[in-house]
């Protein structure tokens, strides 16, 4: 089967595409999430004074994400893995708009030839060497639900999945603040604010 396998990595013909649109919306979510994380706060806060960066690690979160993306459209001209991943969901999108069936049959399946080939020139393909490797194939899988909700919009996209990865991350500095409350400040620098967890 490895033969029949499409060699070519550059195979989708649409770029990913940054409008007013995306623009406003992206904006016009990112206010609501952070006015819904501040009301989340200020509840919070009176019975765990550690909720004081909440806000703060989420902004630098989202900040971080946008930034992140910022760099791939407009410095490196929309090209790397991160824009593949994102050409790659959209197929997925596509396929969801075209034929729902398909889609699920997609979501549930193993990659192979035949399940590619439920893809067409419509929906655009997949690129091979994300498709073919089931791990990251299970990550287009799971970004795709994103990009179908968000209209395929990768700024948008990239900032829910920041904000839905801040769940963990918050969850990771409330741990060590337990086992050392000493060092609270510190924590929050070296989980919520410093570059890796951003990104």
């Amino acid at each position: 089967m490895e033969e029949l396998r499409a060699k070519d990595l550059w195979e989708y013909d649409q770029v990913v595409r940054v409008e007013w649109l995306d623009i406003f919306g992206t904006i016009s979510v990112a206010l609501i999430l952070l006015l819904a994380a501040f009301l989340y706060q200020n509840k919070k806060l009176s019975k765990d004074p550690s909720y004081k960066f909440y806000l703060k690690g989420l902004i630098a979160k989202m900040f971080g994400s946008i930034t992140f993306c910022s760099i791939y459209i407009f410095y490196y001209n929309k090209q790397g893995d991160t824009i593949a991943y994102f050409e790659s969901s959209m197929a997925m999108a596509n396929l969801f708009l075209q034929d729902a069936g398909k889609y699920f049959e997609v979501m549930f399946s193993e990659p192979t030839v035949e399940i590619r080939s439920l893809f067409s020139d419509k929906t655009g393909y997949p690129y091979s060497y994300l498709f073919y490797d089931e791990k990251t194939f299970a990550v287009i899988k799971l970004t795709s639900v994103l990009t179908i909700i968000t209209g395929r919009s990768y700024f948008l996209s990239s900032l829910l999945l920041a904000y839905l990865s801040y769940f963990g991350i918050w969850k990771l500095f409330l741990t060590f603040r337990k086992y050392a409350p000493a060092i609270e400040s510190k924590l929050a620098w070296a989980i919520l604010y410093f570059p890796s967890p951003l990104f």
